[in-house]
C-alpha cells in the first residue's frame, strides 16, 4: 500500500478476469406509484412531507421477489446506470443481483428489474406531487415553511424526471433507429393528473419534457432560497447551488452549452465550495501512503448535495442491502467484500496522469480484482459492523461535476478555452506535480478528454451513463486484459442500445398511450466479445 506521494507513479496493470455465473430468473409484478391516489397515505405535515422527499433514497423494495437485493432506493438507480457504462467492471460472483444489466439479460418489459426503476421513479415523482397538490400555488399568506418545502418539491421532481428524461428517451443506436420512437421519454404526471388521464398519457417528447423540467426548476429557483432561512445546513436537502446544478445537467441535456455554463458557473459560486483535495481520502505518513482515510467519500459536509443513510434506515437494517454493502470493497460485511467488487475499467485508468493522486483509490495491482475501488469507504471506517458502517452518505451532486459540465460547455464553443481550464483545474486539483497537459488540440479530442476525466472523477457516482449516452460514445469492454468478465464484454459502436431503458409491460397495460410505443429489447442484440 505504501506509495511516494512526491513522485507519483501510474499503477501496473495486471492481466487478470473477472468470474462469472449466470443471472437470476425474475417475474414482473402489478405495476404502481402512478396516481395521485395512490400515495394518499403520505405525512400530513408540510414539514415531514418535505422531509419524506430525501428519505425516498434509502426505501428499501420487498416487492421484487426474491431477487430484491438491488432494490435499495436511489443509489440502486445510480448503480444499475454505472454497470451499463464501460467505466464500472465488476468482479464477479454468484451474488451479483445487478448482473442482468452488466450483461443486457432479463432486462425486457416482461421483468421485475424493468419494473422496480419505473415505479421507484414514479413513485418518488408522486411524493413531490403529492407536496405541491398540498401546498397550492404560493401567496402573500404563505410561510416559509410552505415556500421551503415547495421549492424542495419541485427541485426533487425535476431531478427524477431529468433521470427518467435521460435514462428512458429513445436515441438512435448501433442496432435501431426507430424514427417513430425518437425524442420520446416518458409520460408527465404531477399534482392535476387524474387517475383516468393516466389511461391514456403517452410518452412526452423531448420538448415537451423539457418545457415541463425547467418550469419545475425555475420554480425551485424562486422558491427555495426560503430553504436557507429554516434548514441551512441539511445537506440532504436541495439548496440553491443544487437547483442551479440541476439546471446546469438539463441545460447539457438540451444541448444549450451556453446556459450550461452559464449555470454550472453560478452552482459553484453558490455553493461556495472547493474541489476535494488528496488529503480527505489517503493516509500519509513520511510522504508515504498507508491506506485510506475513515471520510473518504463518505461525508456529506463535501459535497453540495447528498444522501445520508442512518442506523435506523430499512436498507441500513439489512446489512447488506444499502449503498455502502455494494460500493465500498473493505466494508467486511457487504456484497463488494464478498466478490461483487466494483472495479475501474483498465482502458479509463490509463488515462490518469502519472500524478494524479485519484488513482490511488483504484488497486490496479490486486491480481484477482485489478481495478479494485477503495474510493468509497464505509462510516467512521467500521469495516465490521454494519450497523454503524452501512450508516454513511453517498453524493447526489459535486462541486466537481459542475466544473467539468463548465469546461465541456465551454469547449462545445471555444476549444481552446475548454482545454486551458481542463489543464488549469486538473493541475491545481488533481495532478500533485502540476504537470497535467491534455494530449489534444482538436474539438472532438478535447472535450473527449474533459470527458474522460469526468467519468474518472464522478467514477461510482451515476453519471458517466448521461454523457456517454448524450455524446453517442461507444462502450467498450472486451479487448485484451480486460477486467470485465466474460459475459459482460460487449462493445458498441455508439452509444448502446441498453440505454434506452425499457418501460414494464405492465405500464402499458393500464396506458393505452404506451401500446406499441416502448423501446426496443436490448437482449441478443451484442455478441460477447472473445479474444481470437
Amino acid at each position: 500500500m505504501k506509495k511516494n506521494i512526491k513522485y507519483l507513479m501510474g499503477l501496473a496493470v495486471v492481466v487478470s478476469t473477472c468470474l462469472s455465473t449466470t443471472s437470476c430468473i425474475d417475474e414482473t409484478e402489478p405495476t404502481s406509484g402512478v396516481t395521485q391516489a395512490q400515495i394518499d397515505n403520505s405525512p400530513n405535515t408540510i414539514s415531514a412531507m418535505m422531509m419524506a422527499l430525501p428519505a425516498r433514497a434509502n426505501v428499501l423494495d420487498a416487492r421484487t421477489g426474491n431477487f430484491d437485493d438491488y432494490a435499495f432506493g436511489y443509489a440502486a438507480l445510480m448503480h444499475i446506470r454505472d454497470v451499463q457504462t464501460g467505466d464500472m467492471a465488476i468482479a464477479f460472483s454468484n451474488y451479483d443481483h445487478f448482473q442482468p444489466w452488466e450483461i443486457v439479460n432479463g432486462i425486457n418489459e416482461n421483468t421485475a428489474r424493468a419494473q422496480w426503476p419505473w415505479n421507484y421513479s414514479y413513485e418518488s415523482i408522486m411524493a413531490s406531487n403529492k407536496l405541491i397538490g398540498t401546498i397550492g400555488e404560493v401567496t402573500e399568506e404563505s410561510s416559509t415553511q410552505e415556500k421551503a418545502a415547495l421549492g424542495v418539491a419541485y427541485a426533487y421532481r425535476a431531478l427524477n424526471y431529468l433521470d427518467m428524461a435521460r435514462e428512458y428517451e429513445f436515441l438512435p443506436n448501433d442496432k435501431f433507429s426507430n424514427s417513430n420512437l425518437v425524442g420520446l421519454t416518458v409520460p408527465i404526471v404531477d399534482e392535476n393528473t387524474t387517475e383516468e388521464m393516466a389511461k391514456n398519457n403517452p410518452r412526452a417528447t423531448h420538448e415537451q419534457m423539457a418545457e415541463f423540467i425547467l418550469s419545475d426548476l425555475d420554480k425551485a429557483e424562486k422558491l427555495i432560497p426560503s430553504l436557507d432561512k429554516i434548514s441551512p445546513s441539511d445537506k440532504t436537502l436541495p439548496h440553491l447551488a443544487a437547483v442551479y446544478g440541476l439546471k446546469a445537467r438539463y441545460y447539457m441535456w438540451n444541448e444549450d452549452y451556453t446556459n450550461a455554463a452559464q449555470y454550472a458557473m453560478n452552482a459553484i459560486k453558490a455553493s461556495n465550495m472547493k474541489p476535494i483535495t488528496y488529503d480527505k481520502c489517503l493516509e500519509v505518513s513520511n510522504d508515504q501512503i498507508t491506506g485510506y482515510t475513515k471520510t473518504c467519500f463518505n461525508t456529506l459536509s463535501e459535497w453540495m448535495w447528498g444522501v445520508k443513510q442512518t442506523s435506523e434506515n430499512a436498507t441500513v437494517k439489512t446489512g447488506i442491502i444499502n449503498w455502502t454493502s455494494w460500493m465500498a470493497p473493505d466494508a467486511r460485511f457487504g456484497y463488494a467484500n464478498a466478490g461483487v467488487s466494483p472495479c475501474m475499467d483498465k482502458n479509463l485508468a490509463k488515462r490518469f496522469s502519472d500524478n494524479d493522486w485519484r488513482q490511488f483509490l483504484y488497486d490496479m495491482s490486486d491480481p484477482v480484482t485489478p481495478g479494485l475501488s477503495h474510493k468509497f469507504q464505509p462510516n467512521e471506517g467500521n469495516v465490521k459492523d454494519s450497523k454503524i458502517g452501512a450508516a454513511s452518505a453517498y453524493p447526489l451532486m459535486r462541486v466537481e461535476e459542475m466544473w467539468f459540465i463548465y469546461m465541456e460547455a465551454l469547449a462545445h464553443e471555444n476549444p481552446a478555452q475548454g482545454k486551458a481550464l481542463l489543464e488549469q483545474w486538473m493541475n491545481k486539483y488533481r495532478d500533485l506535480a502540476g504537470t497535467y497537459t491534455c494530449p489534444y488540440s482538436d474539438k472532438d479530442g478535447i472535450i473527449d478528454e474533459i470527458v474522460a476525466q469526468k467519468r474518472i472523477e464522478l467514477w461510482g457516482e451515476g453519471q458517466s451513463f448521461f454523457d456517454i449516452k448524450r455524446l453517442n460514445m461507444s462502450v467498450t469492454r472486451g479487448y485484451s486484459g480486460t477486467n470485465f468478465f466474460d459475459e459482460a464484454r460487449l462493445n458498441t459502436k455508439g452509444r448502446p442500445a441498453w440505454m434506452n431503458w425499457v418501460i414494464v409491460k405492465s405500464e402499458a397495460n393500464n396506458n393505452k398511450a404506451l401500446v406499441d410505443m416502448n423501446n426496443p429489447d436490448p437482449t441478443g442484440q451484442y455478441q460477447v466479445w472473445t479474444e481470437e
